[in-house]
């Protein structure tokens, strides 16, 4: 299913915390109706647009491709995505609660984005005060069960869309040992690894972290660059394809790429392009482990929330930590074997795996000795890609009825 796979993660300064099933469990199956939705149509306002009617002037405008949106919650709730050729970005699945937004659009070339927000049922719209002192952002509310449309306006300070440049890098990996055929159906809907960034180097230098395995650059000035990974694909071959967002079937780039690049790349003004770098891993790639903790915990409630490593935050009440519980991982994209590691759970309910840093997982709980009347919510490896890097892999039991 050609579906972007969410990536949820919590940065802190010191230490990035990813729990496999711990930092969010699911809520029980009654409460799914109460679940939110939200949409972004981000919208162009001319430049240094002054006037009172938003909707009227702007709103027929998506300006141009290429932008990303973030959300993010104090729950640790997060995703993002790049809207469509209309400019419409829809978030599914969401809890109530306060969500911070956030564009890659430069902050120095535009004004306070004007944020206005409305469940769609008729009533007049909300303002939601944005900021662009670090990032362009604004934080909503939304309510349980809502379809909440927020129409995002940006206001540049000069006609950046017809000057300037657009580029959106899709980081994805292949099989390891893959060899060529088809790329993009073989290889697209692997984002592959997390935390990496991306270098343009030419008439300005910029970089740009993935997030949910895409880069976005947006307003570069026009010109010859070089893209480079930051050094994270050490030990891989590549291929990067690029087209113009409004001719995806026709790339103008097809090139090889060795490790980290670097690529030339010509960015001509009022462009947007997008660039797909597959990766082709090597065996050593994968031989770069890292030791990850591993806890099982038992909770006597099926909507518990596990904020981070059990082991250093506590656990809430009615849970207590499981010995003997075995754990296989492995790397997602490589299956079982040379690559993966298991660990069996000791008596204060820890142990660890040695695993490549990075990379979405996949694994197994063994079920022999899982305690009697409880059970996984669901499979903590198949539901999105968790990476290993700086994680702790927590194994909640709760009760099967």
């Amino acid at each position: 299913m050609r579906t972007a796979r969410s990536v949820w993660r919590s940065l802190f300064a010191a230490a990035l915390v990813l729990a496999l099933f711990g930092g969010l469990a699911p809520a029980p199956s009654s409460a799914q109706g109460e679940m939110a939705t939200l949409t972004i149509h981000s919208r162009f306002c001319p430049p240094n647009y002054g006037g009172s009617d938003l909707f009227g002037d702007c709103h027929d405008n998506p300006g141009i491709q290429g932008i990303q949106f973030g959300i993010s919650s104090a729950t640790g709730r997060r995703g993002s995505g790049t809207p469509d050729t209309e400019g419409n970005l829809t978030f599914h699945n969401l809890p109530a609660g306060d969500y911070r937004i956030t564009s890659t659009v430069p902050t120095n070339k535009q004004h306070n984005p004007a944020v206005y927000c409305s469940p769609g049922d008729g009533s007049t719209a909300t303002h939601f005060p944005s900021t662009n002192d670090y990032q362009s952002e604004s934080t909503i509310s939304i309510a349980a069960g809502q379809s909440l449309v927020c129409d995002w306006y940006t206001i540049p300070t000069a006609d950046f869309n017809t000057t300037h440049s657009n580029l959106t890098i899709h980081n994805r990996f292949c099989p390891i040992g893959y060899n060529g055929g088809n790329f993009f159906e073989d290889c697209h809907d692997n984002v592959g690894i997390a935390y990496v960034s991306f270098g343009m180097q030419g008439p300005e230098t910029a970089s740009a972290m993935i997030d949910v395995g895409d880069a976005t650059f947006t307003w570069l000035t026009p010109g010859d660059y070089n893209l480079s990974s930051d050094g994270s694909l050490n030990d891989t071959s590549g291929r990067l394809i690029c087209s113009a967002f409004d001719h995806a079937g026709s790339p103008f780039l097809d090139v090889s790429v060795a490790n980290n690049g670097p690529v030339g790349l010509e960015l001509n003004p009022g462009r947007s392009i997008v660039c797909d770098w597959f990766v082709m891993p090597t065996p050593a790639f994968y031989n770069a482990k890292y030791d990850v903790s591993v806890s099982a915990v038992k909770c006597d409630s099926a909507s518990v929330r596990i904020p981070g490593p059990a082991s250093g935050l506590g656990l809430p009440a009615g849970c207590s930590f499981l010995s003997g519980i075995t754990v296989s991982v492995y790397p997602y994209l490589t299956g079982p074997g040379p690559f993966g590691d298991s660990c069996t759970t000791n008596q204060a309910g820890g142990c660890n795996v040695s695993i490549r840093g990075q990379v979405p997982l996949n694994g197994w709980v063994e079920p022999a000795n899982w305690p009697a009347g409880y059970g996984l919510p669901d499979n903590p490896f198949y539901i999105q890609p968790q990476y290993t890097e700086f994680a702790h892999i927590t194994v909640l039991f709760v009760p099967l009825s």
